[in-house]
């Protein structure tokens, strides 16, 4: 005899979205002189693009003739062409080396939320705020965990807080809330993170911005003291670290503007003692991995991860990223030519926009300037700059000395405010350095004028570079203004076009062997 599960019998008979569309429709049919203002979910308004009707007519014919139909695909992985396109179009367009065994063709992100609740047992007691995101409801639904809803209304502010005679093992806490728009404060997070201590309970929390991260600065910092004192304490056991992930972040903003970009959580989190706070930078998807292996199965810890969700460059293979985020930093010895010499200039980079901005400004100077002696050196672990008398991190001064040097030109491209580098290394010998990183300018523009408002830029790493090294006399005073050149010409394009100039775009990572 079969069983179904009946767990599914226990779900809505419609979707949250779906009801809110009828509402929104029985409310303009009763009210046709009103002008609504959806402040909710989006939805599509434009027609598809002629070229996505084109490739869907196309495809739509080969499935009709016997030599070009395709049936199911053997892998499990999506079928092969498409996941060879997949591949070129990165390598093509980003530069970003994917193998097509490394592209899994999904049905979509809902039901691989659905799937990850599989990780927890039945039998754990979930707590989520109503109205929230239909995929928590949903998927723990049908795996058939017992739900515990917490109002979001008018009277609390949408912002339901927990019901201290209520026991629970999981939370979901979404903010900015989706679909009601409301934001948690600082002090009502904290008393989500007191009731989930209280109750050994994990939260997921869903934050939608980099920026929005701030909010939680008190809850972090409450959870690092709490974690001081608890390592003091032999019978407290140890428990999962909070582990942060800052995907939407500064450098890339092409629908929010300046009240969406500010990375001070990093400067926050540097401030909490050593022995509880962690944070990686990692500069490619491979180290992302390795960095959230290390993360997630460590314990004690408030750690902090910055990657940014969109589409990016892969440098290392997973071999090399592993020794990499191992080691915290390192000199990339594939995209430095003073093997063997003294550098006459050091390109360092922590994260995944400074070090592709770090890469292209070394291909350029490489190119113009192929006598130039030139050390790349790329940070993960970001206390590793500090001394290892203050942070169990850091390196020693002869460690730092032998990647940085003493005295050479340091020009570092960093994801966040300058000032964090700066009193992380204050101590060590080499002062001869120069930072770039955000400095309070932005707006809605293209991603790569971003970096050009907060010169982090290629051409202005270039242009710094080149007055550090003073012996190269009017031959670097002429690329300075091949770069000056550059910059207007960037800012003329964008203003014409809405986009980046196409060797922006289109920029791939090359030896000067290889031009």
């Amino acid at each position: 005899m079969a069983y179904i599960n009946e767990n599914f019998l226990k779900l809505k008979e419609n979707y949250l979205f779906i009801d809110i569309a009828k509402k929104l429709n029985a409310y303009r049919e009763a009210n046709p002189d009103k002008k609504l203002i959806r402040m909710g979910i989006g939805d599509v308004t434009r027609p598809l693009a002629p070229v996505v009707v084109e490739a869907m007519k196309k495809a739509a014919d080969e499935m009709g003739r016997p030599e070009t139909f395709r049936g199911y695909e053997d892998s499990g992985k999506g079928y092969d062409f498409l996941r060879e396109e997949i591949s070129g179009y990165y390598k093509n367009s980003i530069g970003a080396d994917v193998s097509p065994d490394e592209i899994l063709i999904s049905d979509g992100a809902k039901s691989d939320c659905g799937n990850i609740v599989d990780i927890f047992s039945s039998r754990n007691r979930i707590v989520i705020t109503d109205p929230a995101y239909p995929v928590y409801v949903d998927s723990n639904t049908m795996s058939g965990k017992e739900i515990i809803y917490a109002s979001s209304n008018e009277e609390n502010g949408f912002a339901a807080m927990p019901d201290e005679s209520v026991d629970c093992d999981i939370i979901y806490l979404c903010s900015p809330n989706n679909p009601t728009g409301s934001v948690y404060t600082k002090e009502q997070l904290k008393v989500w993170v007191d009731y989930a201590v209280r109750k050994n309970a994990i939260i997921i929390f869903d934050s939608a911005y980099e920026a929005f991260i701030r909010v939680v600065d008190s809850m972090a910092a409450q959870h690092a003291k709490w974690l001081k004192v608890c390592n003091q304490l032999t019978w407290r056991r140890p428990i999962a670290s909070l582990n942060f992930i800052l995907t939407s972040n500064v450098w890339q903003q092409d629908h929010n503007g300046f009240t969406h970009q500010d990375p001070g959580f990093l400067d926050h989190i540097a401030n909490k003692k050593a022995d509880v706070v962690r944070m990686y930078l990692p500069p490619d998807t491979n180290c992302l991995l390795s960095c959230f292996d290390h993360c997630v199965k460590s314990k004690n810890y408030v750690n902090a991860i910055v990657a940014s969700k969109h589409p990016s460059y892969q440098w290392l293979s997973m071999e090399q990223a592993v020794k990499h985020c191992t080691q915290g930093v390192g000199i990339w010895e594939w995209a430095s030519n003073d093997e063997g010499e003294e550098p006459d200039i050091v390109m360092a980079c922590c994260g995944d926009t400074p070090t592709l901005e770090t890469m292209a400004a070394v291909t350029i100077l490489r190119d113009e300037l192929p006598e130039l002696k030139i050390r790349v050196v790329n940070v993960v672990d970001l206390f590793k700059l500090e001394s290892n008398h203050k942070h169990p991190h850091g390196l020693s001064d002869s460690e730092y000395n032998a990647i940085f040097t003493t005295d050479k030109p340091v020009i570092f491209a960093f994801h966040g405010y300058p000032t964090l580098i700066h009193e992380l290394t204050y101590r060590r010998d080499n002062q001869n350095g120069s930072v770039h990183g955000y400095q309070e300018e932005g707006t809605i523009t293209t991603p790569f004028d971003m970096r050009v408002q907060n010169e982090i830029d290629r051409f202005n790493l270039v242009k710094d570079a080149i007055m550090h090294l003073p012996q190269l006399g009017n031959k670097g005073s002429y690329l300075i203004q091949q770069m000056n050149d550059k910059l207007v010409a960037h800012k003329n394009y964008i203003h014409e076009v809405g986009q980046d100039l196409p060797e922006i775009i289109d920029w791939k990572w090359h030896l000067p062997e290889n031009t």
